[in-house]
């Protein structure tokens, strides 16, 4: 890969081989970064295959590091991308990725990720599982005799080197059990982490992903969720649609008498339901509070194809609209071509008319649920999308849910929420979420709504762990402005100041934000890398110093994470403007 991207140090984090002032291994690149990023000279010759063993004292491994294989593919330009974990002694350490890109010889060009030093906690006297269990069900508010009631599987518990912040030192790593546990006195489920040797809480991370922000507010109960139970999931290829049926919107200026697809009803000849591709796709909508899906009964049209006069359902009908044209829309766009959820045409499970006041993705469920706001659905254009991408985070980068890697991956669930909205509504799409009930974030002027538009800026939310519910898990709702704006600035041009200037086109953009989640990002990725990984992608979609790398890396400086390279020093401003 040529050329260079740089970026600020991080606090505290360095790498040992620039700690170290490792001149022999700086001879093997072109640069170097302070959070860990390393472009190879392709006359190094680096070999992908045998790099942490060979650089293993340059990077600052010992014996008991190793690094298992998580994700290995190879891009439509013949780039192959690896993804590790560290595991100390075999025990995984949390959030500590690395990333290897080899070039089509089998060179390494990009190394990435940060690696704690001298790790030598003490793994070999953890407290029993079921102790840890006890206190981690304790701290939910729930017993195992709840869980049999509630026909959940008893969770079992992970031994790992918990990541405590996003400082990678080896002071900020415990030994703990986590276990998934959904509570009593909340319908939102968590990881709990038990301290191994103390017994203590030391945090707790949610299963899910919701449409904005959270707080001490409370939403109903399930009493049943029987889809708790994880699932195998397997892949669904895409399916020629069966049948064309006709439905009215529940928000008109989606307009009237549009087309999606519906399935019969197995169970009756006679009636539709709101399945489709033989039920890849199925939604349904929620009875009471429960969404438990294997309680929710199909939803059924007993007027054949056509679903205009079925008022009861317009939400889920919407919703299965939606969803669908998401799926479509992602496998056409260009340089995107995603086939589902998972790459392989996997759909979510959509549940309408929840009983609460937001809008949420289900980590681990492949399930996504829509209630009512002001008595306003949320089954919209944009939050539809967002949810989606929810997903296919979860099957990419899986960003952890808090601080800035939180942050970022709230602001890529709105960037594509605002892209669905823009594909159905090319003249009546905008910069702002959730509008149809009521306006949740706005990408053009996120301070209009008390969030930040440049890092560190104004409105920005202090990160201070623990990350937990009563403080949007380190203001995740709060700091993904900063992506929305910059996002928004690369599209339009415009510029903090006032002035405008020539922005780049919509689906570019988008292309360069869907290859940075899916090939540069990590689980702990926060804005450096996220600037890094878009930088590179636009420099992989479209060259080192072309119009749209130059409109990333000036947008960047825009949002107070400028670059420390002086190369394509041509760009000229890209074209300063009077208006946009």
């Amino acid at each position: 890969m040529g050329g260079g991207v740089l970026l600020l140090a991080q606090d505290k984090y360095q790498p040992k081989y620039l700690r170290q002032d490792d001149k022999a291994f700086k001879d093997l690149t072109i640069q170097t970064t302070d959070n860990g990023w390393i472009e190879f000279k392709k006359a190094a010759r680096v070999n992908p295959t045998t790099f942490f063993k060979d650089f293993a004292a340059n990077l600052g491994l010992d014996k008991d590091y190793n690094f298992k294989l998580l994700k290995d593919e190879t891009d439509k330009f013949y780039t192959r991308h690896q993804r590790f974990l560290l595991y100390y002694k075999n025990i995984a350490v949390e959030g500590v990725e690395f990333t290897l890109h080899s070039s089509v010889e089998g060179i390494l060009t990009l190394a990435h990720g940060r690696i704690p030093e001298g790790l030598d906690t003490d793994i070999s006297k953890p407290m029993p599982e079921p102790k840890a269990l006890d206190l981690a069900l304790a701290n939910m508010k729930v017993t195992l005799d709840d869980l049999k009631k509630m026909d959940r599987k008893k969770p079992i518990g992970e031994l790992l080197l918990a990541r405590l912040s996003d400082n990678v030192v080896k002071a900020n790593f415990k030994l703990c059990y986590v276990f998934d546990v959904y509570g009593n006195e909340t319908l939102n489920a968590f990881k709990v982490y038990v301290d191994a040797t103390t017994g203590e809480i030391t945090k707790k991370t949610p299963l899910f992903r919701s449409c904005f922000g959270h707080g001490k507010s409370k939403v109903p109960v399930e009493k049943s969720d029987v889809e708790n139970r994880k699932e195998k999931i397997e892949p669904i290829p895409i399916i020629t649609a069966i049948v064309a049926s006709t439905f009215n919107p529940n928000y008109a200026r989606y307009g009237q008498n549009l087309d999606f697809e519906t399935d019969p009803n197995p169970a009756n000849n006679t009636q539709f339901r709101l399945s489709a591709f033989n039920n890849a796709l199925n939604t349904r909508m929620a009875v009471g509070n429960t969404t438990d899906w294997a309680l929710l009964p199909d939803v059924t049209n007993n007027n054949g194809s056509n679903w205009t006069v079925n008022f009861a359902s317009r939400n889920a009908q919407t919703a299965h609209w939606l969803t669908q044209r998401m799926h479509h829309f992602l496998n056409q766009a260009t340089n995107i071509n995603r086939n589902g959820l998972n790459g392989q045409g996997l759909y979510p499970r959509v549940v309408t008319d929840w009983a609460a006041p937001n809008a949420q993705w289900r980590v681990n469920l492949n399930a996504m649920r829509f209630g009512e706001l002001n008595n306003a659905s949320l089954v919209t254009a944009d939050v539809v999308g967002h949810e989606y991408t929810h997903g296919i985070n979860e099957n990419t980068a899986n960003l952890a849910y808090e601080a800035e890697s939180g942050a970022l991956d709230e602001g890529i669930a709105d960037i594509f929420g605002t892209a669905l909205e823009r594909n159905i509504l090319p003249n009546g799409w905008n910069w702002v979420l959730g509008e149809d009930a009521q306006t949740l974030r706005n990408m053009a002027d996120p301070p209009a709504l008390g969030q930040p538009q440049v890092y560190n800026g104004p409105g920005w939310f202090a990160i201070n762990p623990p990350c937990i519910f009563d403080n949007d898990f380190c203001g995740v709702h709060i700091n993904s402005g900063v992506l929305n704006r910059w996002f928004h600035n690369i599209v339009t041009g415009n510029r903090l100041g006032g002035q405008s200037a020539q922005g780049m086109d919509f689906e570019k953009a988008l292309a360069i934000v869907y290859k940075a989640l899916t090939v540069y990002l990590q689980s702990s990725s926060g804005y450096q890398e996220m600037k890094l990984g878009t930088l590179y992608a636009a420099r992989d979609l479209y060259g080192l110093c072309s119009f749209e790398y130059n409109v990333v890396k000036f947008a960047w400086g825009e949002a107070n994470l400028p670059t420390n390279t002086n190369e394509c020093t041509n760009f000229c401003d890209f074209n300063i403007s009077a208006s946009s």
